[in-house]
């Protein structure tokens, strides 16, 4: 299974990126999969986020609303395969650290915060080399 099906495997509605209206979606539901980990997470355990409310709140805040400055070259870029593999690549690896959410430990919750916010960096990084891309 390469990396796009096993995104729409965990997110069924995922378009994949072939247009404008496919790429917002597609980031629309990459960045709801975290935050509903990182809320379910929060209503489990609050007491784990004493501590780390800013940081958690930063990221629910990220997860929230799309990162226009990488997002726009994004939106209109021809998407060839090489780019839509590593983004796909990205989306997945997004998934799988928001999947772990559950098992996440009191002692861990900053360092998953971290590799958390670090997994989105990459993919925000990705989403804006689009603006490299020449026309096919």
């Amino acid at each position: 299974m390469d990396a796009l099906e096993a995104v729409r495997a965990k997110v069924p509605r995922f378009p994949g990126y072939g247009d404008q209206a496919a790429r917002q979606l597609a980031d629309g539901l990459i960045r709801s999969y975290v935050g509903e980990a990182l809320a379910t997470l929060e209503q489990r355990h609050p007491e784990y986020f004493a501590a780390a409310g800013q940081q958690y709140e930063a990221l629910v805040l990220r997860t929230s609303f799309v990162n226009q400055a990488a997002f726009r070259p994004f939106e209109y870029a021809v998407v060839d395969d090489r780019f839509a593999r590593a983004l796909a690549d990205e989306d997945l690896a997004t998934i799988d650290v928001a999947d772990r959410a559950n098992g996440v430990e009191e002692a861990a919750l900053d360092a998953y915060l971290d590799e958390i916010r670090a997994t989105l960096d990459r993919r925000d990084k990705t989403m804006s080399e689009a603006q490299t891309l020449e026309a096919l």
